[in-house]
């Protein structure tokens, strides 16, 4: 039986854990069981400008996998938008000893998080 996800757990990690670096975007790989398509067209072109226009405002949630790379958890898009872009690196919030299921929610909780804002979008239109 698998443990039960503690969310408080992930939130009081120590400020050292929580540090944003600089992290090399051929460092960086997606989610290995990234579930939901990553933005095209016109929503890219906007983000691609965006980033070149302001830079990565939000860093990417990473864990480390083995030989110096990087798990994407939270930020695809901003990953392959920055990747256009032209960025060599993008910001990035590394998390060390996550379990499995802690990494998956924060992939699902990203997941549910872009849903939601399209949602609320829509709706204040």
């Amino acid at each position: 039986m698998a443990a039960a996800f503690d969310l408080g757990m992930m939130l009081n990690t120590a400020p050292s854990a929580n540090m944003v670096q600089q992290i090399a975007c051929d460092l960086l790989t997606p989610y290995h069981n990234h579930m939901f398509a990553l933005y095209d067209g016109e929503r890219l072109e906007d983000m691609v400008e965006s980033i070149r226009k302001n830079g990565v405002l939000t860093p990417l949630i990473v864990q480390p996998l083995s030989g110096g790379k990087y798990e994407i958890l939270i930020g695809h898009n901003r990953w392959n938008a920055s990747k256009a872009a032209g960025l060599a690196t993008v910001p990035a919030i590394v998390k060390q000893g996550l379990t499995a299921d802690e990494a998956e929610m924060y992939v699902i909780e990203s997941v549910s998080y872009t849903h939601l804002r399209a949602h609320e979008t829509r709706r204040h239109l």
